[in-house]
């Protein structure tokens, strides 16, 4: 059983890698991006900032699982 979710989990990987694939190529209009206190902007294109959002969301998200697993452990 652990085996075919593994399998499940890959190819829900594969499909989502793919239509991110998808989409970073076929959007490649110019976003600006303002930095909003400071005096800066950003141009990107849609997909590129798509994986930068989803990027910074996977890393805030692990490190948020391993403050919680290391503050739960007791001593």
């Amino acid at each position: 059983m652990r085996y075919f979710l593994k399998i499940i989990a890959y190819v829900i990987f594969a499909v989502l890698a793919i239509w991110l694939l998808t989409f970073t190529v076929y959007n490649h209009d110019l976003l600006s991006l303002n930095l909003w206190p400071l005096p800066y902007a950003v141009s990107l294109s849609a997909g590129v900032l798509m994986i930068l959002c989803l990027a910074v969301g996977y890393a805030i998200g692990y490190v948020h699982r391993c403050c919680r697993q290391s503050c739960g452990k007791k001593a």
